[in-house]
């Protein structure tokens, strides 16, 4: 993406927010403008931070798949639920949340470029928006660690929304299908134990 760069993005939310607390709906308020693809890429980023003791991932899943099944029925545009519009984090938390998603960021910017433009094709995105919210429902299931391959594959699909590039769908799928196995084996493991 070069039109629009995520991390300046990322910098520029607390500095539009003046209240010393910001809710959820302020936040996606001042993201609405930049897209649903944008709205992803960051519900998914946030949700691979490890907050011990936080249900994050429960959190920003759950904003993840509401926001990728609106966009595969096409409601524009995206609504948050009450409930979750009215959650606040303080700025200071915000800001350091921000600081720690921005290396992430970089390095995914400086990385992406539009390429096997087929797979980022309008007429995909339905199906890209659908793997996006079964990434969101894996990532909120209460698994300990288990939101973080389900975060990336996620945030690559979203990014690959966002800057049409077609290897961050490979990447994401790719990612998506090894946690799907991980779980599927750990799954059977536990069975075979009975």
């Amino acid at each position: 993406m070069r039109a629009l760069s995520l991390s300046r993005c990322l910098v520029a939310i607390p500095l539009r927010l003046r209240e010393q607390r910001v809710s959820l709906g302020g936040i996606f308020d001042q993201m609405a403008g930049q897209g649903p693809g944008l709205l992803m890429f960051l519900a998914a980023l946030v949700s691979t931070i490890p907050t011990p003791g936080l249900p994050v991932g429960v959190l920003f899943g759950s904003v993840l798949a509401f926001l990728a099944v609106q966009e595969m029925v096409g409601i524009r545009p995206p609504k948050l639920p009450a409930r979750f519009e009215k959650m606040s984090v303080s700025r200071d938390a915000l800001r350091g949340l921000i600081r720690r998603m921005l290396p992430a960021t970089r390095k995914i910017e400086g990385w992406s470029h539009p390429r096997l433009g087929f797979l980022t094709h309008p007429g995909i995105r339905p199906l890209l928006a659908g793997l996006i919210a079964i990434q969101g429902l894996l990532i909120a299931l209460p698994i300990p660690f288990g939101n973080t391959l389900p975060g990336f594959a996620a945030a690559l699909l979203a990014l690959a929304w966002l800057t049409r590039d077609g290897a961050a769908v490979v990447l994401g799928v790719v990612l998506a299908v090894v946690w799907k196995g991980i779980l599927a084996a750990a799954a059977f493991g536990a069975f075979s134990l009975i």
